[in-house]
């Protein structure tokens, strides 16, 4: 995570570019994939899923990154297969009745996690950090992977 986290522009240039809605950056088109661990995952207003992804780090340098799901498209789009089959995977991991809602659930311990997806600067949120409280500390960046077009959950 450290090393993804490490590459990408800094913040101030980010905010520098002032992108607005619908744009995004040269450096946003970039696709990643990460291995790491899963702490934290909450419903968006949106309907996207949030998930709070780390590193293997130990706790104390421990640094966070989010990961949106997306919400669907309409189901004309070409999109619509692929992160359809994203949001079904996630909800099959956890089941219909254990997928988290509006409130952060925490993960202990924390579930092995694979994303690969899209870089994306939340430059919306680029004054302040957004995240689970109990994590927002170790969130150094508004960069974030969204949308997630391939997951794997657990070992």
């Amino acid at each position: 995570m450290c090393e993804l986290v490490s590459s990408l522009p800094a913040e101030r240039a980010m905010q520098c570019l002032k992108i607005s809605f619908p744009g995004r950056s040269e450096g946003e088109n970039r696709n990643v994939r990460v291995v790491g661990l899963l702490y934290a995952a909450r419903r968006e207003p949106d309907n996207d899923f949030s998930l709070t992804v780390g590193g293997g780090e130990s706790a104390e340098n421990r640094i966070y990154m989010l990961m949106d799901i997306s919400g669907l498209p309409q189901a004309s789009s070409p999109t619509f297969a692929r992160l359809g089959a994203v949001r079904d995977a996630y909800k099959r991991f956890f089941g219909m009745k254990n997928v988290p809602e509006l409130g952060y659930d925490y993960y202990k311990p924390p579930i092995p996690i694979t994303i690969e997806g899209s870089l994306f600067y939340n430059a919306s949120h680029s004054s302040v950090r957004s995240g689970p409280p109990a994590l927002l500390n170790h969130i150094p960046t508004n960069w974030r992977i969204h949308p997630i077009t391939n997951i794997q959950l657990g070992s």
